[in-house]
Formats: structure tokens, C-alpha cells, sequence
């Protein structure tokens, strides 16, 4: 089962249920695990003291244990008196906040050593999924793989005909060596088209 990096209440608690057959609720979060939330604090104008030069928001942690009992007894929503400002350093607010329980968030480690304190072993987590690569990509990844081959990747010249060596680099890759050619070409020919559009403007 995957965990997010910044985990929701019911993403965490569905997660922990998974790993140790346990029930888990927010207040057992916040009790047993002694979680601390998170949330995102949105970016606002005359408080250098939580935001300093950033002009952009932040996660911000609920750095009060008192703040937390009271979320963990009441659970209607986290009312912040202490949060930390954009560089880490506690901070209290006046007066305070309040946060919907659906913007708290858990951090991916912190929830992880709970089932490794439950289970007294590391628990078994789905890996972050790799970011897809694009067609385009692909093909820009596969002509830089040449060039870094040592093969002479002259548009001109390898449009008519690919330098020997090609066949060694696709081995690499893992495809044939048409599948690599194709790519390889298309890469080429976009970064034909690209210098041809420069030379243009400049020339104008």
C-alpha cells in the first residue's frame, strides 16, 4: 500500500490498519503514534516574523504539545496558538488559528516509525512511483546518451547516416537498434528545427 510523503488522516490511519492490523483514529495518532501534524500556511502581506523575504506559503508545523492534546481530545478541528515560521523556528500566534482536519497532514517518515514501534520491525512500503517520461524526453535522453558516448552527433551528417556505434549505445538502452534510431533521428531533427528558427531571429 502506498504512503504519500504528506499523508492525510485517513490515508495514515488506512495505512497503519494495513501494517499492524491495528484500528487507528486521529486522537491514537496523535496519542500513541505522538504524531505531529502539518499544514499549509498560505502566504500573507505584514508578517515578516512567520514568512521573513519567501513570498510563497509553507508547511507549517503545529509545534505545541498543548495545541496537539487539545486537537487529540476534541478532534473537530486543530486551533494553533504555536506553529513553525517558515525556517523552522517555534512561533505563537495571536490570535490563534484554526485548521480543517482535512488540510492536516502526517509526514511519510514519522508514520513509518509508528509501525516500526508497533511491529518492532521496518515496515514494508511501496516505493514512490518514477515520473513518467515524455516521448520527447526519451528521444532528447537517447541523443544525449550518443553524445556522451563519444559519437560525432553533427545534424547534417547523422540525419544521412548515424555514426557507427549506435548499435552499442541501443544495447545499453535496452531496444533495437531501429526502435533507438527512430528516436534518436526525431531528437536530431528537433534540434535542427530549433537551430534554424535561431538563426533566423538573429539574422533578422
Amino acid at each position: 500500500m502506498y504512503l504519500p510523503n504528506n499523508a492525510t488522516i485517513d490515508v495514515a490511519c488506512d495505512w497503519l490498519e494495513h501494517q499492524t492490523g491495528q484500528n487507528w483514529t486521529l486522537a491514537r495518532l496523535l496519542e500513541v503514534g505522538h504524531l505531529v501534524p502539518y499544514f499549509w500556511k498560505d502566504y500573507e502581506e505584514g508578517l515578516p516574523q512567520i514568512f521573513g523575504d519567501r513570498r510563497e506559503g509553507y508547511l507549517c508545523k503545529m509545534f505545541s504539545r498543548l495545541d496537539v492534546m487539545r486537537l487529540a481530545a476534541d478532534g473537530d478541528d486543530a486551533r494553533c496558538n504555536w506553529v513553525t515560521a517558515h525556517d523552522g523556528t517555534p512561533i505563537q500566534i495571536r490570535p490563534p488559528i484554526s485548521v480543517a482536519l482535512k488540510h492536516l497532514r502526517f509526514m511519510r517518515q514519522d508514520v513509518e516509525r509508528v509501525a516500526e514501534k508497533i511491529n518492532g520491525s521496518k515496515p514494508v512500503t511501496a516505493p514512490t512511483p518514477a515520473p513518467v517520461e515524455s516521448t520527447t524526453q526519451r528521444q532528447d535522453r537517447r541523443l544525449q546518451a550518443c553524445i556522451d558516448a563519444g559519437l560525432s552527433m553533427d545534424s547534417k551528417d547523422a540525419l544521412l547516416r548515424l555514426p557507427y556505434g549506435i548499435g552499442l549505445v541501443a544495447v545499453k538502452e535496452g531496444v533495437t537498434r531501429q526502435t533507438f534510431t527512430m528516436d534518436v533521428k526525431a531528437a536530431l531533427k528537433r534540434r535542427d528545427a530549433a537551430n534554424r528558427a535561431c538563426a533566423t531571429v538573429h539574422r533578422a
